[in-house]
């Protein structure tokens, strides 16, 4: 017995051993494309540029700061054929640049592009969408809008793939702004790494949290739905300049029109950038503001309701949003067409603090705990959530004079 024990924990060390290089070899690096990017103009050697969206962190210290440049090249190009029957990109990332001017050498390839319809392969090329055989004739167009009124005829079209069209642009096109994922092996960054800011606190940003709802409802407020997550202090306008700049869209309202667009933009699979979402309630009330932000396609999009609280802050009207990541969309024959989320809603949470701090209108006050929140339960809908209760808060007005004050 005491073999076999002795046996298991060298097999067991031994996993380990293997395992902990592919947990600390890579650094993976989220950046903004500054320049454009397409499977039809682009060529072999063209340089590419992006730069750093959110704070790398190495060991609890800064390690890339936001708004470094990283600067790459592209190295193949696969454009629509009878041979490629899928575009393709495949960039190489060499060269950091920080803000203080020094540079660093790197071996980046993309792990991912950020709500893309495009897949990523373990190589690093980005593949785009395959071609669709069939493209429905004006009559059946015309059956697509009637089956719309009804998600059961909408089922029954889909099965004899009506809305089975070519894609209107199966190329690639990544204008900038798309956010790209980047993995590459740990740079010797001990020159350059910094110590982690701590955020400003204090008492007040407590007391505030005590007030705010800790969930959404559904209408009627049948079922809980998305966790609130996020405190902006700031007038109407800081809040609009502030999604603007960090290249967010305000939603459409929700009507037959904007329902009537996004339904081809789901059967078409291209984007619509002012989607509305479905309606969601915070104390009796509809959202005040809706923002959202996708890069090709309506599966997938990043968006978050606000609401605006009747208690001020320091004279500040203070807004508490519910974040949340469509991932998917689904279908079902009583809701038609709908979307499932990112469980973690944290990371959404995480998204928009950094989108906004990277806009430069906001500041990250800090995260607060609230233990009533369920670490784990369900939307409205049925999607799992997991959350660890914390609510961002941050300040989109005032801070700069603040900041220069000390």
């Amino acid at each position: 017995m005491k073999h076999r024990i002795i046996l298991l924990i060298v097999i067991l060390a031994c996993f380990l051993v293997s395992a902990w290089p592919n947990v600390i070899s890579d650094l993976l690096i989220n950046v903004r494309l500054t320049t454009s990017l397409s499977s039809q103009h682009s060529h072999a050697g063209d340089s590419v540029e992006t730069v750093v969206l959110a704070p790398v962190l190495l060991q609890g210290r800064v390690a890339l700061p936001s708004g470094s440049v990283v600067k790459g090249s592209v190295e193949a190009v696969r454009g629509l054929s009878e041979r490629h029957r899928r575009a393709g990109l495949l960039l190489r990332f060499d060269e950091v640049t920080f803000p203080n001017g020094e540079t660093l050498a790197i071996e980046g390839r993309v792990t991912a592009v950020d709500n893309a319809r495009e897949t990523v392969s373990s190589e690093g090329w980005i593949d785009g969408q395959r071609p669709f055989a069939v493209k429905p004739t004006k009559i059946q167009d015309l059956f697509i809008i009637l089956a719309h009124a009804h998600p059961l005829a909408l089922a029954a079209l889909e099965g004899v793939q009506f809305i089975r069209r070519e894609a209107a642009h199966l190329d690639i096109v990544y204008k900038p702004g798309v956010d790209l994922t980047l993995r590459t092996p740990i740079p010797d960054v001990s020159q350059n790494v910094m110590p982690v800011e701590a955020p400003e606190m204090d008492g007040k940003l407590f007391d505030l949290v005590q007030t705010l709802p800790l969930r959404a409802a559904s209408f009627g407020y049948v079922k809980p739905a998305d966790v609130t997550n996020i405190v902006l202090i700031g007038s109407r306008s800081d809040v609009e300049r502030a999604f603007a700049a960090a290249g967010w869209t305000a939603t459409a309202k929700l009507n037959l029109g904007s329902g009537m667009r996004t339904f081809f933009a789901v059967a078409e699979q291209h984007p619509y950038r002012r989607a509305p979402v479905s309606t969601l309630f915070l104390y009796d009330r509809n959202p005040d503001l809706v923002f959202q932000k996708q890069t090709d396609t309506m599966a997938k999009r990043h968006h978050i309701r606000l609401w605006q609280e009747t208690s001020t802050l320091d004279g500040q009207p203070v807004w508490v949003g519910a974040a949340t990541h469509d991932v998917a969309i689904t279908f079902s024959a009583s809701k038609g067409f709908t979307h499932r989320i990112d469980a973690s809603v944290d990371l959404e949470r995480t998204k928009v603090i950094d989108d906004l701090i990277f806009s430069g209108e906001a500041m990250f006050r800090g995260l607060v705990d609230r233990p009533k929140v369920p670490h784990e339960s369900v939307n409205a809908s049925g999607d799992p959530v997991r959350t660890d209760g914390r609510i961002a808060i941050l300040s989109l007005s005032g801070w700069r004079s603040a900041a220069a004050a000390n």
